[in-house]
């Protein structure tokens, strides 16, 4: 591109307006067909005259001011579209092209009759085929239909375009995923447009005129505003290609990087770890990531261990730790809150679980603990910083409850106040009052938006820990749901990663924790259920020192998520207690509830027996009795239990540890403190120690044993590979991933994508 000057446009119509007149003949938009070939083209002129176009059917249809439902896939008939609304001054409904599902239907339908919106542009072929469905047929009939391929040139009349572009008006409404609740159309402005905009520049710092790479789905905020709307505003060649090329073949996204010498592209984790777990050395060959300057991540919580995986794999091809740039949006913000300076390296802390189950954010300091060093790491979490906050946008953590703001390191509710800020939702005035309109305790008419997001600031840089709806409290402690459900998908290779549910559920007994988690198409079959049980049981209490209440097994893609694919916990939560669920198998504590025990009259063992035994006959009169006990608390069999394995790993939680400890100082008229336990991590170390103590360690030894003969480990308790948990995904075969159809791949692409 010739050397340019800043644009001063304040509306996405005057910028793109401005492109085509200064620029003419710079490519624009080009998409990639499969993701390799070069198919359809756009020069900013030849952008500028096909939108005119369709804008100008939409005014002859008097759309203009009304709500523009746009159901085209990816491509290029979607940006066409999209800013062709912007510029007949008709309000664009971005949506997910339905396929033939009830699901996809119904959430269709919910945000056409929530917007009330007046018409849809689609295609010839989705009118024909759906004119007749019957789940479809009677919306399509009440909309007006404006087939795109039935738009000629010819339709383009400038006479009837507008000149001018106010602002403040709504140029769009973008339809958040839904994770904690029905879909809610945000109403974005041109203000918050430009305003969000110009924050993404002063973040990035993108030369005028560079090239990008975008895979991201369009009609998800990330893909519109940062893979489209940017790429003009900075007068951008935008390289294309439809999420299902990328999830059929992930190292088209590098190549493309790599061929057209981009500077910027954006992705959640999922699109990282995809990468970096199907591109092999082989694939790399040939190609050069050094030009790349900005590989945007804005996932919700972002996983430190992807990007150190990603990065581990491309580094021999120019890939640079600090062309990394985290950060945090969300649509009602437009899209970006916070993200991080260009050429710098991520920052992670290290956090102490402990102190942040009490809303600070304090270092972890190892060797600290008494516990042993092998779990020393579940008492930490790494958190991604998401980058400072500009000057210009004001954001604030504050107690969701007293709306007092918090210092710095407290973990509260993250309010925002800017002009990237959307009005509020569309028809929803309560609502919108209660979100976008909340004061500081004892101040009035300064409003923030409420994000629902937990999270904390440290050195004017936002750290984000969860969300408050999703909140799991545990006796005092603040569970993070996410955090729970990584681990679980990593327990045993049946379970599909980031398709697990975590949530609580009350009864006598307080708050318990139930997962549900899908199943994987290649173990979908599976007939050890047990062992899948006892694994997810095993990493719960070893990373979180709790015990699960309930786990439920369902069939691959069944799992409730947004378009998104985040995780729908309220919805699943919901199902699970009306028992609506599509199960394949599911497991429930049968333990005595703590309410029924009295520890203080309770005995493992009869003592009397214990001393009259043979000394070397009392180890396993104490394991057994230590077993019994195990089996009754957790509802486990005792003879899947490993005795030389962490208590952790069994399943006890911290509560149980506490409670054995009190039975073993009934039992032998101690003092112990649960220290004690820890010091003695498995059921052998502690009836070792525990006898040692009681009986002198001689008294054990039995001269006729030559060696002590230990159980087996069940198989699905042991370690296995984090690497082999990333993705289903990954574990498929080339073979298998290039048959998948485009609306398979998207699929697989909705099941794993987090943003």
């Amino acid at each position: 591109m010739k050397q340019a000057s800043q644009h001063n446009a304040s509306t996405l119509p005057q910028c793109l307006k401005y492109m085509a007149a200064t620029y003419s003949e710079e490519p624009a938009f080009t998409y990639l067909i499969d993701g390799e070939k070069e198919g359809d083209k756009h020069t900013y002129a030849s952008l500028l005259r096909r939108v005119e176009a369709i804008a100008s059917e939409l005014i002859h249809r008097r759309l203009n001011t009304e709500r523009v439902l746009i159901a085209l896939p990816p491509g290029m008939g979607f940006i066409e579209t999209f800013l062709a609304c912007t510029l007949a001054g008709s309000i664009a409904v971005p949506c997910s092209t339905p396929r033939n599902r009830e699901d996809d239907w119904s959430r269709f339908i919910t945000i056409a009759k929530d917007s009330r919106a007046q018409a849809i542009v689609t295609t010839n072929d989705f009118v024909e085929k759906y004119s007749s469905n019957t789940i479809s047929k009677r919306l399509l009939q009440n909309l007006i239909c404006v087939p795109i391929d039935k738009i000629s040139e010819s339709r383009r009349d400038i006479n009837v375009l507008p000149d001018t572009y106010v602002e403040d008006d709504i140029a769009f409404l973008q339809y958040t995923s839904g994770s904690t609740g029905n879909p809610k159309g945000v109403i974005v402005t041109h203000r918050n447009i430009a305003h969000n905009l110009t924050t993404m520049q002063n973040h990035m710092q993108i030369p005028f005129g560079s090239t990008g790479v975008s895979w991201l789905p369009p009609f998800h905020d990330m893909g519109l505003i940062g893979g489209i709307l940017l790429p003009i505003w900075r007068g951008m060649h935008s390289i294309h290609m439809t999420p299902a090329s990328f999830v059929q073949k992930p190292i088209r996204w590098i190549q493309a990087m790599s061929k057209y010498k981009s500077v910027i592209t954006a992705s959640p984790n999922f699109g990282y770890q995809l990468c970096s777990m199907r591109c092999d050395d082989s694939m790399l060959e040939g190609l050069n990531l050094s030009h790349w300057e900005v590989a945007c991540n804005a996932a919700e919580p972002i996983n430190p261990d992807f990007l150190e995986l990603f990065h581990n794999r491309f580094s021999a091809i120019g890939f640079k730790l600090e062309t990394y740039l985290c950060g945090y949006g969300l649509a009602e913000n437009t899209l970006i809150v916070s993200g991080q300076k260009r050429h710098a390296p991520p920052t992670i802390l290290n956090i102490s679980r402990e102190n942040i189950a009490q809303n600070i954010a304090t270092d972890f300091e190892e060797n600290t603990s008494k516990t042993t060093p092998k779990h020393e790491k579940h008492l930490s979490q790494k958190i991604v910083s998401c980058g400072p906050v500009d000057a210009d946008q004001n954001v604030k953590i504050v107690n969701p409850i007293t709306r007092v703001e918090c210092l710095e390191n407290g973990v509260g509710e993250i309010w925002v106040q800017s002009d990237s800020v959307a009005k509020g939702y569309w028809g929803k005035p309560e609502l919108s009052e209660k979100t976008f309109k909340a004061c500081l305790d004892g101040v009035q008419d300064d409003y923030y938006f409420r994000t629902g997001d937990l999270g904390f600031m440290r050195n004017n840089e936002i750290y984000i820990t969860g969300r408050i709806k999703d909140l799991i409290v545990i006796r005092g402690r603040n569970i993070y749901p996410q955090d729970v459900e990584s681990e679980i998908t990593k327990s045993h290779p049946a379970l599909y990663p980031n398709s697990c549910a975590c949530f609580s559920v009350s009864d006598g007994d307080g708050e318990h924790i139930v997962s549900v988690v899908e199943v994987k198409r290649t173990h979908r079959n599976v007939e050890d259920t047990a062992e899948i049980f006892s694994a997810i049981r095993a990493r719960v209490s070893e990373h979180f020192q709790l015990s699960l209440h309930a786990c439920v097994l369902i069939p691959p893609t069944t799992s409730l998520k947004t378009s998104s694919g985040k995780i729908r916990r309220q919805e699943t939560r919901t199902m699970y207690l009306n028992n609506t669920l599509k199960e394949i198998v599911s497991w429930h504590n049968q333990a005595i509830p703590l309410v029924n025990l009295d520890l203080e009259k309770t005995t493992l063992i009869d003592r009397k027996e214990l001393d009259a035994a043979p000394p070397y006959q009392r180890k396993q009169m104490l394991l057994d009795a230590l077993l019994s006990w195990i089996e009754i608390r957790l509802g486990a069999e005792s003879s899947s239990l490993d005795t030389s394995a962490n208590m952790f790993e069994l399943g006890l939680d911290s509560v149980l540890i506490v409670e054995m400890c009190t039975l073993a100082n009934n039992l032998f008229s101690l003092t112990l403190t649960s220290d004690f336990i820890f010091e003695n991590p498995t059921l052998s170390n502690l009836a070792d120690a525990l006898l040692d103590i009681s009986y002198g360690k001689s008294s054990q030894e039995n001269p006729q044993r030559t060696a002590e003969q230990t159980p087996n480990k069940p198989p699905g308790i042991s370690k296995l590979s984090e690497t082999s948990q990333l993705s289903e995904t990954s574990q498929l075969s080339d073979k298998d991933i290039d048959a998948l159809s485009d609306s398979e791949a998207l699929e697989m692409l909705m099941l794993e994508i987090e943003t």
